[in-house]
């Protein structure tokens, strides 16, 4: 009986491992293309997604930098540095890539992580702003 119910509540878990994945992909999915607003500790930047390109606008600076998008899953993306306009590009150049993961979505917002050179820089959470 106990294995029974051991059996019962491990299938239970695993049942609800992949419905919160499911949904993540689900979510992250409405957020390829879109308006966002950096919001928590990272605030200062608004970003313009399309199918192909992301373009970040830093407000504190008044700065714009534009990406290739490309999508390698529902939740993980890279951005390829295309230009950089009104700034110093500091450790970024032109063809650098950034890796993104989106670590949590729901529907006013969604969490990343971001990685460059192999080293995570940090999370950063966005607000999805109507279009």
């Amino acid at each position: 009986m106990k294995k029974i119910i051991l059996s019962f509540l491990v299938l239970i878990a695993f049942t609800f491992s992949g419905l919160a994945q499911n949904d993540l992909n689900t979510c992250a999915s409405k957020v390829k293309t879109g308006k966002f607003k950096s919001i928590g500790k990272n605030t200062g930047s608004q970003i313009t997604r399309t199918e192909k390109e992301q373009v970040e606008f830093i407000l504190e600076t008044q700065s714009t930098i534009t990406s290739s998008v490309k999508w390698v899953s529902d939740t993980e993306y890279i951005l390829k540095i295309k230009k950089f306009f009104n700034c110093e590009p500091g450790p970024l150049k032109k063809g650098d890539k950034i890796y993104v993961k989106i670590i949590a979505c729901d529907a006013t917002s969604y969490k990343c992580e971001v990685t460059f050179e192999g080293s995570m820089i940090g999370e950063i959470e966005y607000q999805i702003l109507p279009n």
